[in-house]
């Protein structure tokens, strides 16, 4: 009985190093028959090894391919380097050899060419895996060309292990490296580059990158490979940077900042990399003119822009003198425990301020030191001066303005939007059992707003909501109504009042009467009274608990999620939020 044999071709293709120290190596072919692709591989490599023993590890894996009549074919049981060339060219997508497009004129070949130095890539549009071989081969650019992305492919096929491929697998499993910004990921590649040595494996490389992203960054090390002056000014002007993006997400939410949390890095380098965005750049020109800028510490840059007006940044001018007036007030350079209180939210002081002016600093002349305004004041006029400037402050702050230089005054808050506002707080801080603060920070960012618009939305929301029912939310009603709100945001009032009036309902609907409990009644043998046991009520849960624990019970089920049984919860929460969402959207 005849074993019918198929033909086979293979490619052998050499590796980057191999053309860096022998230019000359060239991609082989050879055409085979055998009875499948495994054992045309085993072919294919004792050709190389009896022919070409020298150059086994300059090759990648060979490429094996079916022939088929219309493809190009090489030569029968032959390595032929002369294969490849300008009329066949391989199709990485396509995983075998194609003839290569030959144009009716030149000014054909030269629009082609054009065509094909234009097909670019983009990065973002490629799968997690290749993702990071480009990380790990090109660095953190945007855009590849064909031929690069047939490396990056060749990188994640090979099966002889680099020091690239070892990066690029530590770089799929720390996903928190492809997140952050180009320049960072520059630091990153550098500093790992420099610690790792050539033979380190994909676990100890990911022990580095996890170690860089978890230490804040103004403790980092910087690879001394880039240590001149230009990249060292580069470093200090991403700090400045990255501290005032810090600062300006600091207005709306509070963060350790000698511990920030990822979506805060994650939001500070979107703001970073975003080229429309206005006000960082407009911190950092006149802060980075400041004299010894890099040299503060970063909780007071980040204190002193978040407790500035929001819009000060729009008037040049203004914004010089209160960075002057913030650090001549303050010591920057070794902050007190208050600022940094302040710059993580954990004081509600104001920071200590004062602005000099010419008329303030300019010297008393001998009429007027004895001048009755100029002599101390007593303590009960002391005290009767404090009250007077409290009364007309808050006097001024209920008038509206009539300078057309200065902004309008919003309305004071009322006292029932101020408790709003404060069990709201409590809500986003994750102070209460619905949610945790890095669950509620993550919700809030899916909205697409900032916690600075969504929490007066939200207080407008309820307030409205109250007037069509009686009496006013608890503290209870209004975390629930907010979440409610939340999940399923919408930038029109209406929409979302009418979640609101709906959660409330919902909520304060009459639980139905349950059935009594069976009554079991045991007998002794005496003629004793009857023992009457009741059985235990069962607890109610919620359709959202009950989605939880379903979820919960899914996930410790698949062994696949056995390794990080510390975010399950989170998940399972996450999970059932969802489907409440999908099924309230039908």
């Amino acid at each position: 009985m005849s074993v019918e044999l198929k033909e086979f071709g293979g490619a052998y293709f050499p590796k980057d190093k191999a053309l860096k120290k022998n230019p000359e190596l060239k991609p082989l072919a050879i055409l085979i028959k055998a009875l499948n692709k495994g054992i045309a591989e085993a072919v294919i490599f004792g050709k190389l090894a009896a022919e070409h023993p020298e150059h086994i590890d300059d090759y990648f894996k060979v490429k094996i391919w079916e022939h088929r009549e219309d493809l190009p074919c090489p030569e029968l049981d032959v390595l032929s380097p002369d294969f490849f060339g300008s009329s066949v060219v391989w199709n990485v997508n396509a995983g075998e050899p194609a003839a290569a497009p030959q144009p009716e004129d030149d000014e054909n070949q030269n629009h082609s060419d054009d065509r094909q130095a234009e097909e670019m890539k983009s990065v973002r549009l490629l799968d997690q895996h290749s993702r990071a071989a480009c990380l790990a081969l090109f660095g953190p650019v945007e855009e590849i060309t064909a031929a690069q992305y047939g490396q990056i492919v060749d990188l994640i096929n090979d099966d002889q292990s680099s020091f690239e491929q070892n990066l690029a697998e530590a770089l799929t499993k720390e996903t928190r490296a492809l997140a952050l910004a180009p320049e960072r990921q520059a630091q990153l590649l550098a500093w790992v580059r420099e610690k790792a040595s050539e033979t380190a494996q994909w676990p100890d490389i990911k022990k580095l990158l996890a170690k860089w992203i978890d230490t804040p960054p103004e403790k980092r090390e910087l690879s001394t490979t880039s240590g001149d002056n230009e990249n060292a000014d580069r470093n200090n002007t991403m700090r400045l940077q990255y501290n005032i993006a810090r600062g300006i997400i600091a207005r709306s939410m509070d963060f350790d900042i000698n511990n920030t949390p990822l979506g805060i890095e994650q939001r500070a380098n979107s703001m970073l990399s975003d080229k429309n965005d206005t006000v960082v750049s407009s911190w950092f020109l006149p802060l980075s003119r400041t004299p010894g800028v890099y040299d503060l510490h970063p909780a007071a840059i980040i204190s002193m822009v978040k407790t500035c007006d929001d819009h000060l940044h729009i008037y040049p001018g203004e914004l010089r003198k209160y960075i002057d007036a913030f650090i001549a007030s303050n010591d920057c350079i070794n902050p007190d425990p208050l600022l940094v209180d302040i710059a993580c939210g954990r004081s509600s002081l104001p920071v200590p301020h004062q602005e000099t002016t010419d008329e303030e600093t300019r010297p008393l002349s001998p009429g007027e030191a004895d001048a009755p305004a100029n002599k101390p004041l007593s303590d009960k006029e002391f005290n009767a001066d404090i009250d007077r400037a409290i009364r007309e402050q808050a006097g001024a702050s209920q008038q509206p303005s009539n300078d057309a230089e200065k902004h309008e005054v919003p309305p004071a808050l009322s006292d029932r939007e101020i408790e709003i506002a404060h069990a709201l707080n409590d809500l986003i801080s994750g102070r209460t059992g619905i949610m945790g603060k890095e669950e509620a920070e993550g919700v809030v960012i899916c909205t697409g707003h900032s916690i600075a618009d969504v929490l007066p939305a939200l207080i407008t929301d309820i307030v409205v909501t109250e007037l069509c029912l009686s009496p006013n939310f608890s503290d209870d009603e209004i975390h629930n109504v907010a979440t409610d709100i939340i999940d399923v945001w919408s930038d029109d009032l209406n929409v979302r009042q009418k979640v609101a009036l709906d959660g409330i309902v919902e909520y304060r609907r009459p639980i139905p009467p349950k059935s009594s409990a069976p009554v079991t009644t045991i007998r002794t043998s005496n003629d004793a009274a009857p023992e009457q046991l009741s059985a235990p009520a069962p607890t109610t849960l919620t359709y959202q608990q009950q989605l939880t624990i379903a979820a919960l019970q899914g996930l410790c089920a698949n062994p696949a999620y056995s390794a990080i049984s510390d975010e399950l919860p989170e998940m399972a929460c996450l999970m059932a939020r969802a489907i409440i969402t999908e099924e309230a959207a039908q």
